[in-house]
C-alpha cells in the first residue's frame, strides 16, 4: 500500500541522497553515469517548484510500511475550468524503478514497476475524491505511455469504470 505526503523542499534533499544512493548501487553493475545528469535535473526541477507560485503541486509516493519514497508525482487541480478534474501531469520513479538502464525486464521489476505506477494512479484518485472531484486525467508524456494508455482502457472498461482516451490524456471518471 501507498500513501501521498505532500513534497516539501527539505524532502528533495533526503531524496537527492537517497536516490543517488540508488544510482551508485546500480552503477556497481551498469553504466549509468549519464543518469546522474537527469535525476540531477529532475531534483533540480523539484527545488524550481518551491520557487514560483504553482497551480500544481509536488507529492511523494511512499510506501506505508517502510516510508519509503518510490515517486514524486505532478498533480493540479483543475476544479475552476469547464471539466474540473485532477490532472495527473508526470511521474518521477525511483532510479531502481527507471526503464531507462536496465537491459532486461524480469518478472519482479515490472511486477514493481507495476505495482509503483498503479499505486500512483490509485492515490491520485484518492486525492480527486477527496476534494469532490469524479474525474482523473492522466497525461501521457510519451508515446510508450500513450500507446500503454489504449490496452488500459481495453482492460478496465470491463470493470465497470469509465475510462478512454481524449489526446494525449487517459480519463478515469469515477462514481460520486
Amino acid at each position: 500500500m501507498f500513501e501521498l505526503k505532500e513534497l516539501e523542499l527539505a524532502a528533495v534533499e533526503e531524496l537527492q541522497t537517497r536516490w543517488f544512493k540508488q544510482l551508485d548501487d546500480i552503477a556497481e553493475e551498469v553504466d549509468v553515469s549519464w543518469l546522474y545528469g537527469d535525476y540531477e535535473g529532475r531534483l533540480a526541477r523539484m527545488r524550481q517548484h518551491f520557487q514560483k507560485v504553482n497551480e500544481s503541486k509536488l507529492y511523494l509516493l511512499n510506501e506505508k510500511k517502510e516510508g519509503n519514497p518510490r515517486a514524486v508525482i505532478q498533480l493540479t487541480n483543475a476544479h475552476r475550468s469547464k471539466d474540473p478534474a485532477v490532472k495527473f501531469l508526470e511521474i518521477c520513479v525511483e532510479p531502481a524503478l527507471s526503464t531507462e538502464w536496465r537491459e532486461n525486464f524480469d518478472k519482479d521489476f515490472i511486477s514493481d514497476l507495476f505495482k509503483v505506477s498503479a499505486g500512483a494512479v490509485y492515490c491520485a484518485a484518492v486525492e480527486a475524491r477527496n476534494v469532490s472531484i469524479s474525474k482523473l486525467k492522466i497525461y501521457g508524456r510519451t508515446e510508450e505511455l500513450r500507446n500503454t494508455f489504449d490496452s488500459m482502457v481495453m482492460d478496465v472498461s470491463k470493470s465497470g469504470l469509465n475510462v478512454y482516451r481524449e489526446g494525449k490524456w487517459l480519463i478515469i471518471e469515477m462514481e460520486r
